[in-house]
């Protein structure tokens, strides 16, 4: 039982590493200019209209992987077909400047 718990933990302690170094990646552009950003991160795969005054830019990245489950069907290993989405977002007021940043999914 205590083995499960340690799994867990040193999982969720990965996954707030990796959402951290993408925040941090993300903080270097609070302040610029969108047009330099996009010629960092390439072509945003969506914009949105925040009617607000901001526009929101997303890049969202997928990946899909397969990984054993432990099991076999006539000595075939069975595998399991994941996938994830990271999305990073930036926010961008009317002078076309980053004011905010985050991300989503499992970055």
């Amino acid at each position: 039982m205590k083995r499960i718990w340690v799994v867990v933990l040193l999982a969720l302690i990965a996954a707030c590493a990796s959402t951290e170094k993408v925040d941090e990646e993300l903080a270097i552009y609070f302040g610029k200019n969108i047009k330099e950003v996009i010629e960092e991160l390439g072509k945003p795969s969506n914009v949105d209209n925040m009617q607000n005054g901001t526009w929101q830019y997303r890049w969202t990245r997928e990946s899909k992987f397969s990984k054993g489950i432990g099991a076999s069907f006539m000595g075939v290993p069975l595998a399991k077909k994941t996938s994830n989405s990271c999305t990073k977002i930036l926010i961008v007021d009317q002078r076309k400047i980053i004011v905010d940043y985050g991300t989503e999914g499992k970055c």
